[in-house]
């Protein structure tokens, strides 16, 4: 028993300078930082936490004098941090599986376990100010900085709360987690508001606002989930090995421009694309039509109820004096659009250039604009929108994938899902002109194929490998192992960086030499479209829409040291 297994660490003091530990033998250990050297132990403090792992039940004061620890009969002892010295004690029944004490020190919050009460507890008198009731148990809580009033919880209904203190119900519950969130933590600021879950996410909040920032997928928090004293760092860390130190921008490099309803099939979205000169983003939904957003401030100027509860696909054409929609069910219709105009499709009713449906729209390009549509069944058609009577079908061995028309109109791949015909399925070359099989690239099944925007090079990954085609000889300049995980990507304008899609996000990548320069937080479902001059990213995975100002982004990357060269 000299040598206990450790099990949890609280926060370091304020000052740094001291470390408490809790032990598998009921100890909890107060260390010098420096030396190492123990500063005192108390003994017979079980943890009371769902996992021990996971011990809530002890805390430093905010000024780092004290720490307060759970005792094993009800109620909590405080300590002189150096000593050891007992210096003040809250009696009472509640055994706590949370110790918070508050910024200025004159109150404690406690929670028992599996409880759905916080107990407010003035000091020194003891006395029961308030009760904090959630319609379930209460995982984790934490006082603001600086703000005795403010009290933030993580509910096993799958909320997080921001209460104020004197009132009886929460200022704020914010929702958009999908499992139990189990750790929450204030930036220095107050400001923000981390919270993880067992639905592996990590998220941002703006309590204030109610808003949330910043949903990173396949990352978790418990039981580490700290932002450093100067705020520039989150550190998450789980029972897996290892622990990611994330840099924290304050700048608003990223903004949430919609978030649909959770769980709800037919809010979601249907195709998004920017317009030729950057000023206007298009949106479609499967239940509620078409929007059109001003940039960079994301205002809805335009909504159009088009389709409802179809499948949906919508793009600029090249010009960027129309915007092509369609429908599963309602064909591929063009509409004008009046540059300059409060409300760029007013009196705009839309011309059907094709009633076939089942066809849904993936691409277009050309000086005269060819859209490419795919079908449910193995065939794809290129439509000319100047003369939509020209009409090409292409045959495939399966259903359609993803299709792509290179800039200049001369060639479309495609990409289809996995044939009955072992070995059939691959990419695509064809000639846009009379519809031609120029080439099959050898990439195996479900894939994902994309132009650059200059028209020189080609993406394209499958089953059996991925790889960047030069145009217009379709030889790989660059394959992708394997293990790299590389299953999508999308050209940033300029084509001297591409997005990939790779295990735990997509990752901004330089052609010349294939350095990773940041990689951004995503789910496995994911839409990507950059504006024309590359300083914006949208991304568009489960309810949300985002956009990634870069530029921003890169300036307070450059005043951390962690900008990547030009």
């Amino acid at each position: 028993d000299g040598k206990p297994r450790a099990l949890y660490m609280a926060g370091f003091s304020a000052d740094d300078s001291k470390l408490a530990v809790r032990y598998a033998n009921n100890s909890v250990r107060v260390f010098d930082v420096a030396t190492g050297d123990l500063f005192f132990e108390l003994t017979d403090r079980p943890v009371r936490s769902i996992n021990p792992l996971f011990a809530y039940d002890f805390a430093f004061t905010s000024d780092g004098r004290e720490l307060a620890v759970a005792l094993a009969d009800g109620g909590v002892s405080f300590h002189d941090a150096a000593t050891g010295h007992e210096t003040w004690r809250l009696a009472g029944p509640t055994i706590a599986a949370l110790v918070a004490p508050s910024p200025d020190g004159t109150q404690v919050a406690v929670c028992a376990l599996r409880s759905n009460d916080i107990e407010i507890y003035a000091r020194p008198s003891g006395t029961l100010v308030r009760r904090l009731s959630h319609p379930s148990f209460v995982v984790h809580g934490a006082w603001r900085p600086n703000a005795p009033a403010k009290f933030a919880t993580a509910c096993s209904d799958f909320g997080v709360y921001v209460w104020e203190i004197g009132e009886e119900k929460p200022a704020v519950r914010l929702r958009g987690h999908r499992g139990v969130p189990t750790f929450v933590a204030w930036h220095v600021s107050g400001e923000l508001l981390a919270s993880t879950s067992r639905d592996f996410s990590v998220r941002l909040w703006d309590p204030g606002r109610a808003e949330q920032l910043l949903d990173a997928e396949q990352v978790y928090g418990e039981p580490c989930l700290r932002f450093s004293a100067d705020g520039h760092r989150l550190a998450v860390g789980s029972e897996a090995k290892g622990l990611s130190l994330f840099a924290v921008l304050r700048d608003e490099p990223v903004r949430e421009l919609m978030r649909l309803t959770p769980g709800d099939h037919f809010d979601a979205t249907a195709g998004f694309d920017v317009s030729p000169d950057g000023r206007m983003l298009a949106v479609t939904f499967r239940k509620s039509g078409l929007r059109l957003l001003s940039l960079p401030d994301g205002k809805v100027i335009s909504s159009r109820a088009l389709f409802p509860l179809e499948e949906k696909g919508c793009l600029f054409v090249p010009r960027g004096d129309a915007l092509l929609v369609s429908g599963k069910e309602s064909g591929l219709w063009k509409f004008a659009l009046t540059p300059g105009a409060p409300d760029p499709l007013s009196g705009q009713d839309g011309v059907r250039l094709d009633a076939r449906t089942r066809y849904i729209l993936q691409a277009v390009g050309g000086e005269s604009p060819v859209a490419a549509l795919e079908n449910d069944g193995p065939v794809c058609t290129l439509v000319s929108v100047e003369h939509p009577e020209k009409v090409l079908d292409l045959v495939m061995t399966n259903e359609p994938e993803s299709m792509s028309v290179s800039p200049d109109g001369q060639f479309v791949v495609t990409a289809d899902r996995e044939s009955e015909v072992a070995g059939k399925s691959d990419a695509r070359i064809w000639s846009v002109s009379d519809g031609k099989l120029l080439r099959e690239l050898g990439v195996g099944t479900n894939n994902s194929v994309r132009f650059g925007t200059t028209g020189k090079y080609l993406f394209a990954s499958g089953g059996t490998r991925g790889a960047i085609f030069q145009v217009p000889s379709f030889t790989p300049m660059r394959e992708f192992r394997p293990d790299e995980g590389v299953t999508s990507g999308w050209f940033l304008p300029g084509d001297e960086m591409i997005a990939l899609k790779v295990d735990g996000g997509l990752a901004i990548t330089r052609m010349s030499d294939g350095e990773r320069l940041c990689v951004f937080p995503t789910s496995e479902q994911l839409g990507v479209v950059f504006t024309p001059d590359g300083g914006t990213i949208f991304l568009e995975f489960g309810e949300h829409l985002y956009a990634w100002d870069l530029r921003a982004l890169r300036l307070e990357l450059r005043r951390l040291g962690l900008d990547w060269p030009d």
